[in-house]
């Protein structure tokens, strides 16, 4: 935003590592260039030439097939951060586009000049004060823009502190007001905003990260966190937009630009660093161009430059499993895929199918899954009433869809029965096949898909007008198809035109060949990984702390340190099982304590290294394993609840990096691990807080893995990042994921095996443990 908060560096003499002369000093210096050139230089230099081929064929299709350009003329945007730099130049280049603006900002001076030169281009401008790091003052400001301007259509989230500092300078509370203004803002505005777009059925949500979120350095270390945090933010709520079915009503944008020549103090900072010489810096305009460019045709993510996509690849998702049922419902193959104009029929199919998938998991949670099954039925079209197959026969669609016998589609649902089956699809195998990969498969194939199975289904929906008794049967074809939050049509994408169905099949395309040509440098990675073996180290007689370390994972990874002859230091604020399980390590023949603290909390974490110093000695492993799962949109819980997920899952690792790196580097003895997770690559809907505290843990532990790379350290202090899918640790979580239905979509992993490979991690020095072990390769190769 504006200058209340000050860049926070050290630049003014020029950056310079404090322990860069240990890694000058030996002779051993030409093996270790050797060494970074075989380990870095050329496999990283093989992975880009290799990923360059799908970035140039995306190049080439988006030459030949453009997309459509919508018109925001009439729209009111809103930009925070408004009086400066980038946001100056959005709010300029918004308002050559139509838009009236919204300029936010603390800088009111700023603000006003900004708004002065917006109204030149002929539209409506007002400058707001307001602190968007505080709900209240969002809210507030929210009611004032409306007021001036009407609602807001385009959000555009560009406030930030850029921060140049390591984790051990700056005050805390600079260190807070930087994830305030940098994330929590985010969610602020969003939850103010968004209700109404959903309820007019047009928005547009713009979320400034930076090309940090991909590349995390040493130095920027907060600023890192928050970039990669508002990148699960802006990906999570895309899907979750998606889910709720209003992916066409309110489009999201990530963007990630590179170095920016904004504020001269900055530049001069950059100078002093001696960036200026070896990037290129991009001026606000330039940025601004590409971002309105990307809104205009609703891209998800704009990079600046565009080359850095190169490494932005993902195809990974959850795989849904099955349960066991005696209990017969029939649903339907459009309880997996909705369609227009089908409503009041699909809403009752997929509350079959969810109602079904509760009592599945009701019944395995209550103990009964080998007595009492249920099993789901999802047929195709079935061979039944004369008026069905007349009138598919006359569209010519009986030739076109696989249309199952009666008696078929009851073989079928009995032999699923009494086998014990879940789910039972009365479909052909392609549709089978696209059910379970739909997770997988991208938008594009999914849709084209959908179109190819039933794209006349709106011409039979017309026909049934005609026909009572079709009507009576399935209620379709009286109204227009409603969206439920807003009851405003939605066209119709059946009757595609011949370029835009060129163009969902040149995306196919695209999507096969980039998936095979990222398998290359997988398959190196892994044959690599075969030949070269790290060696054990021995950490017995180190002393651990292990956050959270009453219960679940915490616990078994207690124990099994415990097992590697560690002493440990289990902090939690459970102190019944806190104190139970200090009595299962003690039994091992090691030392532990309890130490109740509040790892949220800086001055809590302070006491807590004092305590644990006196009665355990210095910390040699630390466990950043502490986190909360809220299951909830963004839209749902109160302010309060959101930031508590931040401070306990995102600063209590900032807190302790910063109390209980120093003692290691000086004892040049220690390892810290975080527990992150799988959602820190493949962010979920309705678990939006939580995605982004991963998503900024990935960050942090990349920047600070990058410091003490750059510091000298790393040879001795080692990071180790863990990224598990859904553990299986309290009872009540398990009951909350399998409501959600997450249980369907990721494995579920016994914490005893997560411990085991979070050790291994430690013991072998790995930087990054995925588990399941085979996740590894398809994520980590983006690393």
């Amino acid at each position: 935003m504006a200058a209340e908060v000050p860049y926070f560096t050290n630049a003014e003499t020029g950056y310079v590592p404090a322990k860069l002369g240990h890694r000058s000093a030996g002779g051993n210096q030409p093996l270790r260039l050797l060494r970074f050139v075989v380990n870095h230089v050329i496999p990283d230099t093989v992975r880009f030439l290799v990923q360059l081929v799908p970035l140039i064929l995306s190049g080439l299709v988006g030459l030949v097939l453009p997309s459509k350009k919508k018109s925001i003329h009439g729209h009111t945007a809103l930009v925070t951060g408004g009086a400066n730099g980038l946001g100056r130049a959005l709010c300029l280049r918004l308002a050559r586009e139509g838009c009236s603006v919204a300029v936010v900002d603390i800088d009111m001076a700023g603000a006003q000049r900004t708004v002065e030169d917006v109204r030149k281009l002929g539209v409506k401008a007002e400058a707001f004060l307001a602190d968007i790091a505080n709900y209240e003052a969002v809210e507030r400001l929210r009611l004032e823009v409306e007021t001036k301007l009407g609602p807001v259509d385009v959000l555009v989230n560009n406030a930030g502190l850029l921060a140049v500092l390591s984790l051990s300078e700056g005050k805390p509370s600079d260190l807070e007001r930087i994830i305030n203004v940098n994330l929590l803002s985010h969610f602020w505005t969003i939850r103010a905003f968004m209700p109404g777009m959903i309820t007019r059925h047009r928005g547009h949500i713009v979320g400034i990260a930076s090309i940090a979120a991909y590349f995390p350095v040493g130095r920027f270390i907060p600023y890192t966190v928050t970039k990669y945090a508002v990148r699960a933010l802006m990906e999570s709520l895309h899907s979750e937009l998606r889910m709720d079915g209003m992916q066409d009503t309110v489009h999201t944008t990530c963007v990630y630009p590179a170095l920016i020549a904004t504020r001269q103090q900055f530049m001069d900072m950059l100078d002093k660093l001696n960036f200026l010489k070896r990037f290129y810096v991009f001026t606000p305009e330039q940025v601004a161009e590409q971002i309105v460019r990307g809104v205009l045709v609703n891209k998800r993510e704009v990079f600046v430059p565009n080359i850095l996509s190169l490494t932005i690849r993902t195809f990974i998702d959850g795989m849904k499993q099955r349960q066991r049922g005696y209990i017969l419902a029939v649903s339907s193959i459009l309880g997996y895929l909705p369609m227009p104009r089908t409503v009041s029929y699909v809403t009752t199919k997929f509350a079959v199918r969810g109602m079904m998938q509760a009592l599945q998991r009701e019944l395995a949670m209550d103990g009964f899954a080998d007595a009492v099954h249920a099993t789901t039925l999802f047929p195709t079209f079935i061979a039944t009433r004369k008026e069905l197959m007349d009138l598919l026969s006359e569209l010519s669609l009986d030739e076109k869809l696989s249309i199952f016998t009666p008696e078929r589609v009851a073989d079928a649902a009995i032999e699923g029965m009494l086998r014990g089956c879940a789910n039972v699809y009365a479909a052909p195998f392609f549709i089978r096949l696209f059910v379970h990969l739909s997770g997988l498969l991208p938008d594009a194939i999914s849709n084209l898909l959908i179109r190819t199975i039933m794209g006349k289904v709106p011409t039979l929906m017309e026909r049934t007008k005609k026909n009572p008794t079709m009507q009576s049967l399935h209620n379709i074809g009286q109204t227009p198809y409603q969206r439920a939050l807003s009851g405003k049509p939605t066209a119709s994408r059946a009757g595609a035109g011949p370029l835009e169905t060129l163009r969902f099949v040149a995306s196919i395309v695209l999507d096969v060949v980039t998936f095979f040509v990222l398998l290359v440098p997988i398959a190196v990675q892994w044959l690599v990984s075969l030949v070269r073996k790290a060696p054990r180290k021995n950490i017995s007689g180190w002393t651990a702390l292990v956050t959270g370390g009453a219960n679940g994972l915490g616990r078994d990874i207690c124990l099994q340190l415990a097992q590697t002859g560690c002493h440990i230091a289990v902090v939690d604020l459970d102190e019944v099982n806190g104190a139970a399980t200090v009595a299962d390590v003690r039994k091992l023949g090691v030392k532990a304590h309890f130490f109740k603290a509040d790892v949220s909390s800086f001055d809590a974490v302070s006491s807590l290294k004092r305590q644990v110093s006196s009665q355990l000695g210095p910390v040699d492993i630390l466990v950043n394993n502490a986190g909360v799962l809220p299951l909830m949109s963004l839209r749902e819980g109160t302010p309060d609840d959101l930031k508590k997920v931040i401070e306990i899952n995102l600063l209590s690792h900032l807190w302790t990096l910063r109390l209980f790196t120093d003692d290691m580097i000086r004892r040049k003895r220690g390892h810290i691990v975080a527990i992150a997770s799988i959602a820190s690559y493949l962010p979920i809907e309705r678990i939006i807080t939580y995605a982004a505290s991963k998503y900024g843990v990935r960050g942090l532990m990349g920047s600070f893995a990058s410091e003490l790379h750059n510091e000298g350290v790393d040879e001795f202090v080692k990071t180790t990042t863990v990224y598990p899918c859904f553990i299986k640790t309290r009872l009540e979580l398990m009951d909350a994921l399998k409501k959600m239905g997450i249980k369907n979509r990721v494995p579920i992993m016994p914490s005893e095996t997560v411990a085991r490979a979070v050790v291994g991690g430690i013991l072998y020095n790995k930087p990054h443990v995925y588990i399941p072990k085979v996740v590894g390769p398809f994520v980590g190769i983006y690393e």
